[in-house]
């Protein structure tokens, strides 16, 4: 299954697709994205709604496809300037590099000797003209979950020291200057050196 969001690597500004070698699993999912309608056929086999990719949608992400390979290794070349800048910063715990990663979404996590709240830090951030954002929240912090409040704590607390920096193609160097200086100057501001 894959996500073709406007901000994923190959987008067709917003659905998604699903490849599949199983013929029944197939012809089922062309059947409920079609309103419940067999493959190239008028027979209604079940029920199903219209998830149909409208054409301009589709001729965008094939398009991106066609250049997937240029794609990845620019959103590369930002996420190897990030972990070379901050390779050994201790006030930063950056994501796993894998050779195979997309990068997506570029996260940090302010370690525990960064004395500032997360919406202080994005905050001021953004005053030195850097946006942020915060993904995929814990499932059992969702409202509408049957999870304890207090379950998971050390996800929750690692939800609460966590920012999405910029990541797209089109950052300039002078872009990742900016964003890399404004991190350091707030670290600089906010590390308490004697936790």
């Amino acid at each position: 299954v894959m996500s073709l969001h406007a901000v994923k690597v190959a987008t067709g500004g917003e659905g998604g697709c699903v490849v599949t070698d199983d013929l029944g699993l197939t012809e089922e999912l062309r059947a409920l994205r079609n309103n419940g309608f067999k493959y190239k056929t008028h027979q209604r086999v079940s029920s199903g709604l219209n998830l149909h990719m409208d054409e301009l949608s589709c001729a965008l992400a094939l398009s991106q496809l066609n250049r997937i390979d240029k794609l990845l290794a620019e959103r590369h070349r930002i996420a190897a300037r990030y972990y070379e800048h901050w390779k050994d910063d201790l006030r930063l715990i950056l994501p796993a590099y894998h050779p195979g990663h997309s990068y997506h979404l570029f996260v940090l996590r302010l370690s525990e000797i960064v004395d500032i709240e997360i919406e202080t830090f994005r905050a001021e951030l953004e005053k030195l003209g850097v946006g942020t954002q915060r993904h995929y929240r814990n499932l059992h912090q969702i409202t509408n979950t049957n999870y304890d409040v207090g379950s998971f704590p050390v996800a929750a607390h690692a939800y609460e020291r966590m920012i999405s920096i910029p990541m797209y193609v089109g950052l300039t160097d002078d872009d990742l200057d900016l964003v890399t200086t404004s991190i350091d100057r707030l670290l600089d501001k906010y590390t308490d050196a004697t936790r």
